[in-house]
This record gives structure tokens, sequence and C-alpha cells, in this order.
């Protein structure tokens, strides 16, 4: 599964990255701005795309508006440590999900919230 983490903390980014890459079938690259976000979905078909709500001086909602105009089916999921009400009503209107970041660490329930999102309907099931 090809994942894009998108987050201005490089801790946060390499603890991440190489806890997926460690458990298998995950190709994990990162981005620390807007701008490497954006290019990075011009280049690229990702199965997932993990974004930071408060990059330097950028809104994640806002970066995750024009993502989805490029592509309006894709995956994503805000990861915050500041899960305001605010935050979560933006997210609500884009269709994303808000997970926290401390949350994330535990590798195993960060690969069971991808799959989740991820995950696409079988021939002749209804979507969960």
């Amino acid at each position: 599964m090809r994942v894009l983490i998108v987050d201005d903390s490089d801790d946060q980014l390499e603890r991440v990255r190489l806890g997926l890459e460690a458990m298998g079938n995950f190709e994990v690259e990162t981005a620390r701005t807007g701008r490497e976000l954006l290019t990075k979905i011009i280049e690229n078909d990702w199965a997932a795309i993990l974004l930071d709500v408060n990059l330097l001086g950028e809104l994640g909602t806002e970066l995750a508006r024009k993502v989805l105009e490029e592509n309006p089916k894709q995956p994503m999921a805000f990861l915050t440590a500041y899960g305001g009400e605010r935050i979560r009503d933006s997210a609500r209107m884009l269709g994303v999900p808000v997970w926290d970041k401390v949350e994330m660490t535990d590798i195993p329930l960060l690969i069971q919230k991808l799959n989740e999102i991820t995950r696409t309907p079988q021939p002749g099931t209804l979507p969960a």
C-alpha cells in the first residue's frame, strides 16, 4: 500500500514511516509542506494520505480541499494532537476522518484505520 504522510514534525514522520515499513506491504513517502504534498499527488497515486491538520503556515483542511479537487475519491485522514470541534467540523464537511497523533504511533491500530479508509466494497456487497 502506497501511503503519503504529510507533517512538519520530522520525529512524527519518521516514527510512522518506520513503523509502517517494518510491518511490510507499505511503501511510505513523506512530505513536510503543502507544496511538497501537492507536487507528490500530481506525480503519484496514493492508497492513502495522512495529513497533519496544522502545518507551519498552512491549514491541513485547505490542503485537503486542494487534494480532493484533484482527486475527489482520494482516501485520506487528518492527524492531529489538537482535535478541537472546529477542526472536526471542517474535516466532517470534507468527509475526512480525524485521528489522534498519539494513537497513530500504535502501528497495528494505524494499519487497521488505513484499511478502513482504503477499503473498497467487493462486487455484490454493500459498503459498510
